[in-house]
């Protein structure tokens, strides 16, 4: 947890306590105001906080990390910080009068012990509990009671979550009576381990701000080893000469893994069980500082997808999406349509027996293909053509020799501005080679043909 957040809490518990005290040092039942008196005190004489309690969980404090006490699980420092950024926004309205309380008595207000939370330090230990909320306003009942040298001192007063109202509202009454920050209150109060639990399999090791990775290898049982460099935005072999890389998706990318949550974490585990390695990630830093991945399919009997690093001594089990990060292909960098060259060109389709089609498409809010022969062209057929070159194709092959005989099945030859590109239609592949470049992209496409392959369904 940030220093500061730590500090924004202690403010809040001593400006609560000492209210109470000041009171009565005052002998008066007027409100006090929370800042004025919050300013008297040294809040640095409490310390960190050493323990967190609601009713459902249990952190403590050991070196400069959170955990959860009984199951050892380390706590996620941003949630951690967040419920004390909250909770450092309550502020005290008013002070209850004792006799007050004892003609009413404590229920009237506190109707709930359950709804209770407490902060250890290392000399005192100081307990909220959130009471009923106000019907004329945002405002709610909340009891402190402050442990120190064995003596117990409390006050209710009547608090308020000064933090911004975010709600939308009809009216200036329907916002003031709102009940929405309360409830998230109650939220807090109650929030359980695994709101808590860190999952985060990268922790904080690396900022979301800018990229601190340089590179990223991975090596799977599938594919041969790469690189994702962070450096130039390149991979590692390079691109085929004309195919683009997803140039905007990289920062995305970097972002999208450092948040990825595991399943869940074994904090003991015998790695002596992890059986059937799918793939090897290594990460190397911006100061050649590296942490390496091993994902496993089997653990023991069972089966999923179980992460180990060589930066962590716990057991990430990772469901199906949240793998495939760990399973990569070089190709999933790179653009892999076909390269359109604008919104307006020229396209002209050969098949053997069979006339040429020339036409200008001219692919703007409305599409119009313009006939460059003497053949009318079909706008509806052309422009389904169109549309399915610019969706991404399933995977790119460079032409080796053996695939000659493929290459002898071509339906359809299409020449977009000065690219030709051979149709081939085979095992359920919609393949565009494009001959200059020995590229080939693939599109699995089933049973039926997504496009015409008799070009004189192209022209009226």
């Amino acid at each position: 947890m940030k220093k500061s957040n730590i500090i924004l809490l202690v403010v809040l518990v001593l400006g609560l306590t000492a209210t109470y005290f000041f009171h009565e040092k005052r002998n008066s039942e007027e409100a006090l105001d929370l800042d004025a008196s919050s300013r008297l005190l040294d809040f640095s004489t409490l310390g960190d906080i050493q323990r967190f309690t609601t009713q459902k969980a249990d952190i403590v404090k050991e070196g400069d990390k959170y955990f959860l006490r009984d199951s050892r699980y380390s706590v996620n420092g941003g949630r951690l910080e967040e419920v004390f950024t909250i909770l450092s926004n309550i502020k005290t309205r008013s002070v209850i009068p004792l006799a007050e309380i004892q003609n009413l008595g404590r229920s009237a207000y506190i109707p709930d012990d359950l709804m209770r939370i407490g902060f250890y330090f290392k000399d005192e230990t100081i307990f909220f509990t959130l009471g009923k909320k106000l019907d004329f306003d945002q405002t709610f009942y909340l009891e402190v009671e402050r442990l120190k040298n064995n003596r117990s001192d409390k006050v209710l007063v009547i608090a308020q979550d000064a933090s911004l109202d975010e709600g939308v509202y009809k009216s200036e009454e329907e916002m003031k009576k709102s009940d929405a920050k309360y409830r998230r209150l109650q939220a807090i109060f109650f929030l359980g381990e695994s709101f808590y639990r860190d999952l985060r399999i990268f922790k904080d090791r690396y900022s979301s701000e800018g990229i601190d990775i340089k590179e990223i290898s991975f090596a799977t049982f599938r594919n041969k080893k790469f690189i994702v460099s962070f450096e130039n935005t390149k991979t590692i072999p390079v691109a085929p000469l004309g195919v683009k890389y997803f140039a905007d998706n990289w920062i995305s990318f970097y972002r999208t893994i450092l948040a990825l949550n595991a399943r869940g974490i074994m904090t003991t585990f015998k790695p002596e069980l992890l059986k059937e390695p799918l793939s090897a990630v290594e990460i190397t830093d911006r100061e050649n500082k590296k942490e390496e991945f091993t994902l496993y399919r089997k653990y023991g009997s069972l089966s999923g997808y179980f992460l180990v690093s060589t930066l962590e001594k716990s057991l990430f089990e990772l469901d199906q999406d949240q793998a495939r990060y760990f399973l990569l292909n070089i190709q999933d960098f790179w653009e892999k349509k076909i390269p359109l060259p604008g919104k307006v060109f020229d396209l002209e389709l050969t098949q053997e027996k069979s006339p040429t089609l020339k036409v200008k498409i001219r692919d703007l809010e409305l599409f119009r293909a313009e006939s460059l022969n003497k053949l009318d062209p079909d706008n509806v057929n052309l422009k389904k053509l169109i549309d399915f070159l610019k969706t991404e194709s399933n995977h790119l092959s460079m032409v080796e020799r053996s695939d000659q005989e493929l290459i002898q099945k071509v339906r359809f030859s299409m020449k977009i501005d000065k690219t030709i590109y051979n149709v081939i239609y085979e095992d359920s592949d919609l393949i565009f080679l494009d001959s200059q470049r020995n590229i080939m992209y693939h599109y699995y496409v089933g049973n039926e043909s997504p496009i015409d392959l008799d070009i004189k369904r192209y022209w009226k």
